[in-house]
């Protein structure tokens, strides 16, 4: 099926890239195009790490394409978008493991749900830290030491009985973006890196939805790259870049984002599922 593809994103540990590669297969890997796209240290290490993950992509046989400079997360995601072609992109952070199937249901989840009218598609996770308190996990760290997630459960906040829901934006953790959202919304500006909740918002805005799947999570490490950052460098976290690149602010923003969403009737009161954005959309509904 050549009409979705995953793309995973790295940054600086390619020792990072080469766990997730064999999670990713242990999980189970969908026979659909897989990417690596490196978004280059600004350091005066930049070539030995690039060759590191050199050394990686070809032990998995994986293509892996340089970015020409650092961008941060919502930098690489859009080059990315720029250097693939097809219509679903299921984006994979590098500071995430997946549970047995995680991958298989995000690739059906498109082909079922990945209508023209469906922005994205929200992938199921637990964060680390959760699972750890649970006594699910030894630590958090354990992600990138070879812990191998068995007898994670499916999280109950996104599982919703097994009916996708409409949620608000998406989620670092990883999800799948309709090509035609990226280019409706011009791609990720520069200014912030809420790459996940600006894909969300421009989704709702351009009268397309979000859904969050049911079925097996991810395990996200959550800010896995933060300290590796450059010192010296824009403010992408901070409420004034968000309000640069929207025009709004972030409570702003889910407050548009909700008032579309209450916009497709639930027939038992709760948040909308797939049948009835289904519903909605099939019987002429515009948002």
């Amino acid at each position: 099926m050549r009409d979705v593809a995953i793309v995973v994103t790295t940054f600086k540990r390619p020792a990072r890239l080469s766990n997730l590669l064999g999670n990713m297969h242990w999980s189970g890997l969908p026979d659909v195009p897989l990417y690596v796209f490196e978004d280059p240290t600004p350091t005066e290490r930049r070539e030995s790490i690039t060759k590191g993950f050199e050394e990686v992509c070809k032990e998995y046989q994986v293509p892996l394409k340089t970015a020409p400079e650092w961008g941060c997360m919502h930098g690489i995601v859009q080059y990315a978008m720029e250097n693939t072609y097809e219509p679903w992109v299921i984006y994979v952070p590098d500071d995430v493991l997946f549970t047995k199937g995680a991958l298989w249901n995000m690739y059906s989840s498109v082909l079922a749900y990945g209508r023209w009218f469906v922005g994205g598609l929200q992938m199921p996770y637990w964060n680390a830290d959760e699972l750890n308190k649970k006594g699910l996990m030894p630590q958090k760290d354990c992600m990138f030491e070879g812990w191998i997630p068995r007898g994670i459960p499916n999280n109950p906040h996104w599982d919703n009985e097994g009916i996708p829901r409409v949620y608000v934006n998406l989620n670092g953790a990883g999800f799948a973006i309709n090509r035609n959202l990226w280019m409706k919304m011009g791609g990720w500006p520069s200014q912030t890196w809420r790459l996940d909740e600006y894909a969300g918002y421009k989704a709702w805005m351009h009268g397309m939805v979000v859904l969050t799947i049911p079925g097996p999570p991810a395990v996200h490490y959550f800010g896995g790259a933060t300290h590796d950052m450059p010192s010296e460098k824009p403010d992408f976290s901070s409420v004034p870049a968000w309000k640069e690149a929207t025009g709004v602010t972030p409570e702003e923003a889910g407050h548009a984002c909700r008032e579309k969403m209450a916009r497709i009737p639930s027939r038992d009161g709760g948040d909308s599922t797939i049948n009835d954005v289904l519903a909605f959309f099939n019987s002429g509904g515009v948002l």
